[in-house]
């Protein structure tokens, strides 16, 4: 077309010459809109990738991270689990140890015991309604003395129980604390 144009110009016919340079302007503008379309296009392609490629990247970290939260809290469970257990063991067999260890006589009261002497010495002196009297009362102090002696030692039992479940507790505080503080470590890092 410039050729053609050329021509025109040095043929002196100016006007044709003003038509092909049209077609020729016409034409640079059409390809330089196809160029910015064709630009526009692989730009927009480009940033679609980059931004898939993104997205991708991004669930594979979340994922990482899914997956390390999720294994951390089935550890930290697993932990609570077995110090719960622990514990559970432990005052079983501090009961058990405190009931092996604490006496099981019975203490009887001076006054139980003065009754019991009068109730024998009714009975060796034949004086057996007196010692049958005597005997009834026994019967009765004995119940009393047996709940207040059981009592008092489930009471002992209970207060030391009491103690190590104070420490367990502080165990079990403890724990929780750094677990938190782990998970909260994984959030931040997440």
């Amino acid at each position: 077309m410039k050729e053609k144009r050329d021509e025109q110009i040095r043929l002196g016919q100016y006007l044709s010459a003003d038509e092909y340079q049209d077609q020729i302007n016409r034409i640079l503008k059409s390809s330089i809109e196809n160029n910015k379309q064709i630009n526009y296009d692989n730009h927009q392609r480009e940033l679609d990738n980059l931004e898939r490629e993104f997205e991708n990247d991004m669930k594979e970290v979340s994922s990482y991270y899914e997956d390390k939260l999720n294994s951390f809290l089935a550890e930290a469970k697993k932990k609570e689990v077995y110090l719960f257990e622990t514990h559970r063991q432990e005052v079983e067999d501090y009961i058990t140890k405190l009931d092996n260890s604490l006496s099981k006589v019975i203490k009887y009261s001076k006054k139980y015991l003065d009754i019991k002497q009068k109730e024998l010495a009714a009975a060796k002196s034949e004086n057996f309604i007196q010692a049958n009297y005597f005997k009834r009362q026994c019967d009765l102090m004995e119940k009393e003395e047996i709940a207040r002696f059981t009592n008092e030692r489930n009471k002992k039992i209970e207060s030391k129980v009491n103690i190590l479940k104070e420490k367990q507790n502080k165990e079990k505080k403890s724990l929780k604390q750094k677990l938190d503080r782990e998970y909260e470590e994984l959030q931040a890092e997440r």
